[in-house]
């Protein structure tokens, strides 16, 4: 049994979100009843301070919060990662660590780490086996159909809590949370975990990935499960540009999907084109 971190939910003593299950049972007609659950503030504090229980309820003591996240890796890489790979260069695997966290939300060139660290690819290639097997990173692959061409292959993957990310960029406050320069993929790690967490939590089946083809099209989440695919596109904004959905329209086409979502901070849930919907991520 994988336990998550404290989902939006549980941080915040909501009720389930019918999210899932109007997904599952295929009620895409009915998603504009969902209605708003939580603040801009709330969200961001969730996304800042993440998901650990001792963490997230201790946010308003920054020494405190400082303190247990370096217990944390100091128990996780001196203690937990040696007893179970007893051969590990520790030093080297901390400095992947924090290398994983300027990573999280991007392609994952193996060359450019096993560079930087100066071990080969195969050693970094089993350092990542290592960390997403302890839950600490989520490796999604890259969604690919025999038809499709021009697809990139390479993985893309984030570290799963974003309090993790943000403690290990030293991003300490919702101010400097917001105007970092990597907000956009933090947020993107954000959203993605509390859908993925969110199927699982009500044992709805789904298999994830990311999509992206050489000419820079790009959808940040594709699901597959008992209701079909559906390609989700994350935004950190209020608002849409329509030339900003053209990968997303393209392969609700192409692959005939029932419907695409888009999540941002929008104030409603609205529809963007016959088969395209506008999610607030305070509504799910």
């Amino acid at each position: 049994m994988e336990l998550s971190p404290f989902l939006l939910e549980e941080s915040w003593k909501k009720k389930p979100s019918d999210f899932y299950q109007l997904i599952s049972t295929q009620q895409f007609s009915s998603l504009d009843i969902l209605e708003t659950r939580y603040t801009k503030t709330q969200l961001y504090t969730s996304c800042l301070y993440g998901g650990y229980p001792d963490h997230f309820l201790n946010r308003e003591n920054q020494l405190f919060t400082g303190q247990w996240m370096e217990n944390y890796f100091q128990t996780y890489i001196a203690r937990d990662i040696r007893r179970l790979f007893p051969g590990i260069a520790s030093q080297t695997f901390r400095r992947f660590v924090k290398m994983m966290a300027f990573a999280s939300g991007q392609i994952i060139n193996f060359s450019n780490f096993a560079r930087s660290l100066d071990v080969s690819q195969p050693t970094v290639k089993s350092y990542f086996s290592i960390a997403e097997g302890t839950f600490l990173w989520r490796m999604l692959p890259s969604f690919n159909i025999n038809y499709v061409k021009r697809i990139v292959k390479m993985p893309r993957g984030h570290i799963r809590d974003t309090g993790l990310i943000t403690s290990l960029l030293n991003i300490h406050s919702i101010d400097a949370l917001v105007s970092h320069p990597d907000f956009g993929r933090i947020w993107e790690s954000f959203i993605i975990e509390q859908l993925i967490q969110g199927f699982k939590k009500d044992l709805i089946p789904i298999n994830t990935s990311y999509y992206r083809t050489h000419d820079g099209r790009e959808i940040d989440l594709i699901l597959e499960g008992p209701f079909g695919i559906i390609p989700i596109e994350i935004k950190a904004g209020s608002t849409v540009r329509s030339s900003s959905l053209y990968a997303i329209k393209a392969f609700i086409e192409t692959h005939s999907c029932p419907i695409g979502i888009v999540i941002n901070q929008s104030g409603e849930v609205s529809m963007l084109s016959a088969r395209l919907i506008q999610i607030p991520a305070s509504y799910l």
